[in-house]
């Protein structure tokens, strides 16, 4: 972030030029674990850019980087976190964008987002848990037999 910060401008002029389809391509590449951390890096510059936040500003765009948060991996599931955390709380100089889409055009959609990651997150545990305490009974009742 240290050279985004020294060569603001330049950055923000080289990756105006479709920046939508760049955060597209970005996401794809989110859930490698070699990648991540550069993916991340490159995605909050797009967090951070009041001239670029709004190539973020789209419903789906914010399920694929929700969703990313699925992934097994702790060090993908905090990227995607701090990338969220940013897009929706960070201080820009020009916050109008992001203010108004969360305000005004989709906070409800945004909060039924979370909601149905929460409730497949639940349903996953709750499966999870019933595998375990199936194979505890198993794992019971051949100790029982010997």
């Amino acid at each position: 972030m240290e050279v985004y910060k020294e060569n603001q401008p330049t950055i923000e002029l080289v990756l105006s030029n479709q920046p939508s389809q760049i955060i597209d391509n970005l996401l794809k590449k989110y859930s490698n674990p070699d990648l991540t951390s550069l993916v991340g890096v490159y995605l909050r510059i797009f967090t951070d850019s009041s001239k670029l936040v709004s190539a973020w500003l789209d419903i789906d765009r914010i399920k694929t980087l929700l969703w990313t948060i699925k992934n097994e991996d702790f060090n993908i599931q905090t990227e995607v976190a701090t990338t969220l955390s940013q897009l929706f709380l960070a201080e820009r100089s020009d916050n109008t964008s992001v203010k108004t889409f969360v305000e005004e055009d989709c906070i409800r959609e945004v909060l039924d987002l979370f909601n149905d990651l929460y409730s497949e997150l639940m349903e996953e545990n709750a499966g999870n848990e019933e595998r375990k305490d199936d194979s505890d009974e198993y794992g019971n009742a051949s100790i029982s037999a010997m």
